[in-house]
């Protein structure tokens, strides 16, 4: 409990807010203000960690590693992405003018890079959910997979979040700006190709009776632990390069990645909120249009969930590219629901929420710091505990 203390108390605090902005009956303008007090606390806590979680390492080596702008060409990168080795470089070029180096230089990078995620964040979620529900929707965004990407997933969360920026020209039908954006969001990281052809059908309504088919079929799967994903990874891997085929093999392979979830609390959570949305998506979609992008997202990312249940690397990597249908569609349930309805869910999803960062952050690799208010441990006492406890953990996640 001792490392999930500083987490549980960031995420009650979230929580404690949500429920003022939810129940209260604040003007618009304070509502904002509860908003913006959000964000600048995950900017405080996110942004001032120190070295927490499992890829800080690559992050930090990559980074000390780096060299100015004027020298990027010459220089052999750790990542193929272009997009993020510029973006290290010119962040190794103001902490080079500025005479930071080592550790310190790395929390600049941390901490400014979190301040860009947060802005993204900001402009998303107002744009997708009213000021009354910002607060929740951060509380959701931050558990389901928004601290993982934040921590470990860090070229990730940037492609996605520009992506994200990008849908409201999916919604405008403006094909052009969207494609220039998700042309950035590729060169953060690869996997965001995945979302390439979202511009032609995540606006458009999906028969009910299909998506039914599939979620049923897909819990047959789920719950009778029946190959599905892995069959068809195994016969695509054969025509791939053969480095990428290793790689992807690796993963099936490699019991670290392809652990089985099964009867879980996230599963009972998902299917409740995928069911209420299904009931209740009439009102919404009638109401705003919008939503429809949303509550397609949330389709896809419960679908991944179920048919791709052997990897749990697959859900990590491709079901959170979707995850923001939840990040949406869980603070929306809040007003669409009936008033007896409404708050037990939110009790419900608040209560998976706690829980959820308990498990995530419940181990020494989490043992948090934050360098803005005190002496944190350098990288070669953080690197070896977790030399020291990785292939330990690693067992157990």
């Amino acid at each position: 409990m001792s490392y999930s203390l500083p987490y549980i108390v960031f995420i009650l605090v979230l929580l404690l807010l949500a429920l003022l902005q939810t129940a209260v009956p604040f003007t618009e303008k304070s509502q904002r203000c509860l908003s913006i007090l959000s964000i600048v606390l995950f900017i405080l806590f996110i942004g001032g960690r120190g070295f927490i979680g499992w890829d800080w390492t690559n992050y930090y080596r990559d980074f000390i590693n780096a060299v100015p702008l004027k020298d990027f060409t010459s220089h052999k990168w750790t990542f193929n992405e272009p997009g993020w080795n510029i973006y290290i470089s010119f962040f190794f070029t103001i902490t080079d003018l500025v005479g930071l180096h080592g550790q310190a230089a790395y929390n600049f990078l941390v901490f400014f890079s979190t301040l860009i995620d947060a802005l993204l964040l900001y402009a998303f979620l107002k744009h997708s959910v009213t000021h009354k529900y910002f607060v929740f929707a951060l509380a959701v965004f931050f558990v389901f997979y928004g601290f993982t990407l934040e921590t470990d997933l860090m070229r990730n969360v940037k492609g996605l979040l520009i992506f994200l920026y990008s849908l409201r020209y999916i919604e405008s039908r403006e094909w052009l700006k969207h494609y220039l954006l998700f042309a950035l969001a590729l060169t953060f990281h690869w996997s965001i190709i995945v979302l390439a052809p979202c511009y032609f059908f995540i606006h458009r309504r999906m028969p009910l009776l299909v998506v039914l088919a599939l979620f049923v079929v897909g819990n047959i799967i789920y719950l009778f632990g029946l190959p599905s994903v892995s069959l068809i990874i195994r016969q695509v891997a054969h025509f791939m390069p053969e480095e990428m085929q290793e790689r992807v093999l690796n993963y099936v392979d490699n019991a670290i990645f392809s652990r089985v979830y099964g009867f879980t609390l996230g599963y009972i959570e998902r299917t409740i909120a995928f069911l209420l949305v299904l009931f209740v998506q009439h009102r919404m979609i009638s109401d705003d249009k919008r939503l429809l992008i949303y509550i397609n997202a949330m389709t896809i990312f419960v679908l991944i969930c179920l048919y791709g249940y052997e990897f749990d690397i697959f859900i990590t990597r491709f079901g959170a590219l979707f995850s923001f249908g939840c990040w949406v569609m869980y603070p929306m349930l809040l007003k669409y629901l009936d008033r007896v309805t409404a708050p037990v869910f939110a009790i419900l999803i608040s209560t998976v929420i706690v829980i959820k960062m308990y498990n995530l952050s419940n181990n020494i690799l989490y043992d948090y710091e934050n360098f803005l208010v005190q002496k944190t441990h350098t990288y070669e006492q953080r690197k070896y505990v977790f030399d020291l406890y990785q292939d330990e953990l690693k067992r157990k996640r």
